[in-house]
């Protein structure tokens, strides 16, 4: 209660007299009415009643004189802070603008002298950062009334509140995007994985190659961190993952080649790419969880056709037979890495510009439905493509003898870097011409001791030195006809 709730009627002086009165008390000295010893405004009667010293104007030292807090203001002349909320009377009235008579001007939940002298807010406004929580609630949770956004990630300590956030965390989910970024984004701030692919949405929308941010690789509309095929390749994220296999600063998640050997991870996971585009030729997605609906619910089962341990779409040469799958599709390698030349990727989906920006094509030479990429006789010709490409063979299991693969790639660490040429070393194609394995001559193709393993010298060049299997040959052969005419009773001339 303010002091002029004490002491409503201001005629003091005639109050003062009829108390002097009552009580029989004799003055000192005549009251008069307008007496007033101290200038302040209330005679001399009126502050004996009150209780001021009529000799002193500002009886409370708090800055305003006693007629003033009266008349004025309604504050308690004998008390320096009326409203006992840490500031004084004259404060208030004349620094602050509060209420004196009022602990809480604003009524936020802080007193206006806990708000001057502590928090540094607005006494005269509720919620001084504007950040749409009341300063006494922000202080009550351990908050900064004066700063709208105390993280700094974008969002409003009460946008935070109301979205479950974490207003002190910038990133209340940890997956590396800012909650103020995932809401605007339309991801979940309080899920660190939306597609639950494995990754964290932080790292699916990231700055690719400098490229500025991809949020949505395949350009679906749906963002990569709600989907579950981010590159549309016939192959979950969660399978592919965040590695970038071939090193071509594209992450295998959103790499249509995540081998670099020129043929597409759709097309080696046994999809079908009629267009060579790398991408499912259906892509229907009725439900918007960026898995093509042809695929959802026959998911694609990556082969390891040679049962190397690395899945063919991450395999330079899938059927171990020293040939790389590039060279087997018809593409250049000169450098025999088993990855495509000149590699350059300018629309940043994993195919090369060097290819024109589509993948190669799937080659079946001899008909047989099996691709020759993992096909180990690509030409049915009998001889597998290790032997006619000049590799070693001992075990006869068409498969590059003692293979050793300590990068991971597939492809054997022996040959890696020498170029192979695949088929062209038959030494009969599907027509029956002849065609000369490297380092022979035109003329003559040696074979037995001198050659590969099989035939004879052939040639009519008698520079060539002849095979000296040949004559073994020719008389093993006359051994066996005459054991065979005397096993028939036959005469022999």
């Amino acid at each position: 209660m303010s002091f002029v709730d004490k002491c409503p009627d201001k005629s003091l002086t005639a109050i003062a007299a009829a108390v002097a009165l009552a009580t029989g008390i004799a003055l000192s000295s005549p009251v008069y009415a307008n007496t007033d010893t101290d200038q302040d405004g209330l005679s001399d009667a009126e502050e004996a009643v009150i209780g001021t010293d009529a000799n002193n104007p500002d009886t409370d030292s708090d800055g305003l004189t006693d007629g003033d807090e009266v008349n004025l203001y309604r504050t308690d002349p004998t008390w320096p802070d009326s409203d006992n909320d840490g500031l004084s009377d004259s404060r208030e009235v004349s620094d602050t603008l509060t209420d004196p008579n009022r602990t809480d001007t604003d009524k936020d939940g802080l007193t206006d002298g806990a708000e001057v002298n502590q928090h540094n807010t607005d006494p005269l406004l509720a919620d001084t950062d504007g950040d749409g929580i009341n300063d006494g609630q922000e202080v009550s949770v351990g908050g900064d009334p004066t700063n709208g956004d105390m993280d700094g990630d974008g969002l409003t300590d009460a946008a935070e509140i109301l979205a479950g956030t974490d207003p002190n965390n910038p990133d209340t989910d940890s997956d590396g995007l800012s909650d103020g970024r995932e809401v605007t984004g339309g991801s979940d701030p309080l899920d660190p994985d939306m597609d639950s692919d494995g990754i964290l949405d932080g790292r699916e929308i990231v700055n690719v190659n400098d490229s500025g941010a991809m949020t949505d690789v395949d350009r679906d509309g749906v963002a990569n961190f709600a989907d579950i095929d981010s590159d549309n390749d016939g192959l979950p994220d969660s399978l592919e993952g965040f590695v970038d296999s071939d090193g071509d600063g594209l992450a295998n998640a959103y790499d249509l080649d995540s081998d670099n050997d020129g043929i597409a991870d759709l097309v080696e996971a046994g999809g079908v790419d009629a267009n060579n585009d790398g991408r499912v030729d259906d892509s229907a997605d009725t439900n918007n969880d960026g898995l093509a609906d042809s695929l959802a619910q026959s998911p694609l089962t990556p082969p390891d056709s040679d049962a190397d341990g690395t899945a063919d779409y991450l395999d330079l040469d899938s059927d171990n037979d020293g040939v790389p799958d590039l060279v087997e599709v018809g593409g250049p390698d000169t450098n025999g890495d088993g990855r495509v030349d000149n590699f350059s990727d300018s629309n940043f989906d994993g195919l090369s510009d060097s290819l024109g920006g589509v993948a190669l094509a799937d080659i079946d030479t001899d008909g047989d439905t099996i691709p020759d990429r993992i096909d180990p006789d690509s030409d049915g010709d009998g001889i597998s493509d290790l032997i006619e490409s000049g590799g070693v063979d001992t075990d006869n299991d068409q498969m590059v003898d003692d293979f050793i693969d300590a990068n991971g790639d597939g492809f054997d660490d022996a040959l890696s870097g020498i170029p192979l040429d695949g088929g062209t070393r038959d030494p009969v194609d599907g027509g029956g011409t002849v065609v000369v394995p490297t380092g022979q001559s035109s003329s003559n193709v040696r074979t037995g001791l001198e050659g590969n393993g099989f035939g004879c010298v052939l040639g009519s060049s008698t520079a060539e030195r002849a095979d000296p299997s040949l004559p073994l040959l020719v008389f093993g052969a006359l051994c066996g006809l005459l054991y065979s005419r005397k096993s028939h009773g036959a005469k022999v001339s």
